[in-house]
């Protein structure tokens, strides 16, 4: 059977929290922790595979820094604040700073003093809203006022052109005061939390080993583990998400070839980039070049290649790939190579398009 090479672009808690989910992240013990069948250090990346509900060490931070909060690149490279000043790589970092790992070197990212941090606060909760280039997001330990606004223990802040302001209102989500947010990261829209004390939200109450999604209306427990032992909480972590720049994109060549009247046969190649581990398929009518919405989410057999029943009428066809974490990658570009922008309904609620490495 012939096939035809076209390009990519032209083929054509409602009041209580949800029961426990199963979240892939990496996170670092707070404490020395036993679980899976192995004691994590507090200076161990350790990667939780929702898939296998396994737990492995993936990286020991030189220097065994004593991290208190955890964030993972787009590139890769890991953002960390420490419970104490810990020596790095020759320069000290305290408590209210950012340090970055690239895998060998640590390097300032943020310097908590010269920002405006008072001392005696401390950086226990961080993500970047944005990816790469976006606004650093922190939690503190204790109630921090900075140009006269108060933050407490339960919010998240933004940092972003020199100044701090309100990213997460832990008491309008109905946190207490007396619960410490010390892990934080973006799953799509939803922020998801990681708390240092057994708290009650909605009338459940999330325990220090557990995760809890917030969509600006409801709380969703997405992790859980009752082997997670008493006395470890489950801070500095980041969920999975793609590294080398996003998901990437599928090369600008599409095959296509007829399987039976009515159904087609896509096939395409690999992402340029490492981190897609799986594809969607977008359909949208000829003519209105923005109206692709996702007809398919899962690459079957994951051998680059799908069956469609197409649609009536003249259609075209999209692949882009994603990570399966919340994020997919580029659609493309459109003729004027500009990105064409996400479908109406979509694989993945974050479009990632940074370069391919």
């Amino acid at each position: 059977m012939n096939r035809s090479p076209l390009l990519t672009l032209l083929l054509l808690f409602a009041t209580a929290p949800a029961l426990a989910q199963s979240a892939s992240f990496h996170f670092v013990p707070d404490v020395p922790t036993d679980v899976g069948g192995s004691t994590f250090l507090p200076w161990e990346v350790v990667f939780h595979d929702a898939g296998g509900g396994t737990y492995a060490s993936t990286l020991v931070l030189p220097g065994d820094p004593p991290v208190a909060a955890l964030h993972r690149m787009q590139s890769g490279d890991w953002l960390l604040a420490v419970e104490v000043p810990t020596d790095l790589g020759g320069a000290t970092y305290g408590p209210r700073d950012v340090a970055r790992f690239d895998g060998a070197v640590y390097s300032s990212f943020f310097d908590g003093a010269a920002n405006g941090v008072p001392d005696g606060s401390a950086i226990d909760a961080l993500l970047l809203d944005g990816g790469d280039g976006g606004d650093l997001v922190v939690s503190f330990d204790v109630t921090t006022s900075i140009a006269g606004a108060d933050y407490g223990p339960n919010d998240l802040v933004r940092f972003a052109s020199g100044a701090f302001s309100s990213f997460f209102d832990g008491d309008a989500a109905g946190i207490p005061q007396g619960s410490n947010v010390v892990g934080a990261d973006l799953d799509g829209a939803d922020v998801v939390l990681a708390l240092d004390v057994p708290t009650d939200l909605g009338g459940t109450t999330i325990l220090p080993g557990e995760l809890v999604a917030w969509d600006g209306v409801t709380f969703t427990r997405t992790h859980s583990d009752a082997a997670w032992p008493p006395g470890s909480v489950l801070g500095g972590f980041a969920l999975q998400q793609a590294a080398g720049g996003g998901p990437g994109t599928v090369p600008a060549t599409l095959l296509v070839a007829k399987v039976a009247p009515g159904v087609i046969n896509l096939s395409w190649q690999v992402s340029c980039a490492p981190g897609a581990t799986d594809y969607g398929i977008y359909e949208g009518q000829i003519g209105n070049w923005y109206s692709h919405a996702q007809i398919d989410c899962t690459d079957d057999g994951a051998d680059l290649s799908e069956d469609v029943t197409t649609a009536a009428g003249d259609r075209y066809y999209l692949v882009v790939p994603h990570d399966g974490a919340g994020n997919e990658g580029s659609y493309g570009t459109d003729s004027a190579a500009a990105e064409r922008p996400a479908g109406a309904a979509v694989c993945q609620a974050v479009q990632l398009t940074g370069a391919c490495p």
